[in-house]
């Protein structure tokens, strides 16, 4: 065995650290020999260890009490948020509501006016074709502003001939 040179033999030089007190354990080598290794040791200072128990101790409780926060709101908000979409939809759907009875109302009041059917009797009576002062009325209903100023009024015969 005198003419195998063991790995260990060549790199223990470098391996081994001379500035801490080593403490060695005997390890068996692939070579056959038995070398006691030194067990490498990790110091961590005061002050470092210091820094570490203050930051887990002023940490750890601001992350308990983030979590019980958000716990305790988001449950909250969700349900805020889903009351403000439902009324929001519900005054949305009672605004239209109103305003198809207002274009409603209007439409009726239009037809209904005197003068457009007091023409329309005289149509049916002798045929004269004078529609200028319903015309006219109808306009003026019509020019109100608002949601009337978007209605369109036709005329219909009563039995589809124009008589």
């Amino acid at each position: 065995m005198e003419d195998r040179i063991c790995l260990w033999e060549i790199l223990k030089p470098a391996v081994v650290p001379r500035a801490l007190p080593e403490r060695r354990e005997e390890v068996p080598l692939p070579c056959g020999e038995a070398h006691s290794f030194p067990t490498p040791k990790m110091r961590i200072g005061i002050r470092e260890q210091l820094a570490a128990a203050v930051l887990l101790c002023s940490i750890l409780p601001l992350v308990i009490l983030s979590v019980a926060v958000w716990i305790n709101n988001h449950s909250f908000v969700v349900a805020v948020t889903g009351n403000e979409l439902t009324l929001t939809a519900s005054l949305k759907a009672a605004e239209i509501a109103s305003d198809l009875v207002l274009i409603q109302s209007t439409c009726s009041t239009i037809v209904t006016r005197i003068l457009l059917q007091q023409t329309l009797v005289s149509f049916y009576k002798d045929q004269t074709t004078n529609f200028s002062s319903a015309l006219d009325d109808v306009k003026g209903a019509l020019l109100s502003g608002g949601f009337s100023s978007l209605l369109q009024t036709e005329v219909f015969s009563r039995n589809g001939t124009g008589g």
